[in-house]
């Protein structure tokens, strides 16, 4: 959390069994349904392409957990 956004980082090896995953499948899910609060993209870097998650207008650690609940699917 920096600045009022909070950015998630996804697993860096893109043959990762996650990509293909349910758990990887509910967050596209989640992130399609929530464009309003989040968006999903690929930055690239020294190391190559990384897959982030970027949550906007989080001042409050609150926030951010009330944010990672939502993630979480336990709604």
């Amino acid at each position: 959390m920096k600045k009022g956004k909070m950015i998630g980082y996804f697993v860096t090896n893109q043959q990762s069994d996650y990509y293909t995953s349910k758990r990887f499948k509910q967050m596209i899910d989640f992130v399609q349904k929530n464009s309003s609060i989040c968006v999903m993209k690929e930055k690239q870097t020294p190391a190559g392409l990384r897959l982030l998650l970027t949550f906007d207008n989080v001042k409050t650690t609150r926030r951010a957990l009330e944010l990672m609940e939502l993630l979480g699917g336990k709604s």
